[in-house]
């Protein structure tokens, strides 16, 4: 017969454990980084160990805002607390996100473009708009019919159109679809050159020549060997549906070589 009284002291040291294991979680999201230190203490939760053969390529999805791998049957998210290893190549999420947002993104990658339309009107392109998916801080709004009409959308070019004397009329955006919309200042949405066809298609031509020009140079992403430790290396980026920027990272080129 099993003595009722012998069991207490068992069942009062297993509440403690727990008492004692959620008291060091509270004091984890207190004090510290909160999940992320949590997740520290089983590396299995935050952190991932992949090794892929054969393929070592990366993407970056402009809609989604986020980096994948391939992992040589299709592409794989990889944990943003840990690394994976490609061809004996270990990357980082954080390496690849961060070199594929200022490959495409910094202005300094891009000349300013200004081309003359006709007598009258002018555009010039500067601007590739960066905007988190939830993003609540959108840089780039247009009033229309009194609304603010969000342009802030990743991937987005804005076009400025103004009169051959420097008057500004409003926007041109071009979508990753390289669809064309018309915002004025003053809350028109037909444009000035709306009745001339070849002007529009000139307009969209330039700014997909502008958004493109970024590929004539490889992208640089840092990487660790055991052989060499880190290493920054040099690679050619290839879009893909508009959406998609890929590169191979078994095909390392030097920093000044022509991508196009």
């Amino acid at each position: 017969m099993i003595n009722k009284k012998a069991q207490m002291p068992i069942g009062k040291i297993g509440i403690a454990i727990i008492a004692v294991f959620v008291l060091v979680i509270i004091l984890i999201f207190f004090f510290s980084n909160g999940l992320d230190s949590f997740y520290k203490l089983f590396p299995s939760f935050g952190n991932q160990s992949v090794n892929v053969t054969g393929v070592a390529k990366v993407r970056y999805d402009i809609s989604l805002d986020q980096s994948t791998y391939y992992d040589g049957n299709a592409w794989a998210s990889f944990s943003k607390e840990g690394s994976i290893e490609l061809e004996g190549m270990t990357v980082s999420y954080d390496q690849v996100y961060k070199a594929f947002v200022d490959f495409y993104f910094n202005k300094a990658n891009r000349a300013q473009k200004e081309v003359q339309l006709n007598g009258n009107y002018m555009i010039s392109i500067d601007q590739i708009v960066k905007a988190s998916v939830d993003n609540t801080k959108q840089p780039w709004y247009i009033f229309v019919n009194t609304k603010r009409t969000a342009a802030a959308i990743n991937g987005n070019v804005i076009i400025n159109l103004k009169t051959v004397n420097g008057v500004q009329l409003g926007f041109f955006v071009l979508d990753t679809n390289n669809a064309l919309s018309y915002f004025g200042t003053d809350q028109k949405t037909v444009s000035p050159i709306d009745s001339s066809p070849d002007l529009i298609m000139k307009v969209k031509n330039e700014a997909i020549s502008w958004k493109n020009s970024v590929f004539a140079k490889p992208i640089m992403i840092s990487y660790k060997t055991d052989s060499n430790g880190l290493n920054n290396g040099y690679f050619c980026v290839v879009p893909y549906d508009n959406i998609y920027l890929v590169t191979d990272l078994s095909n390392e080129v030097n920093s000044d070589d022509p991508c196009v």
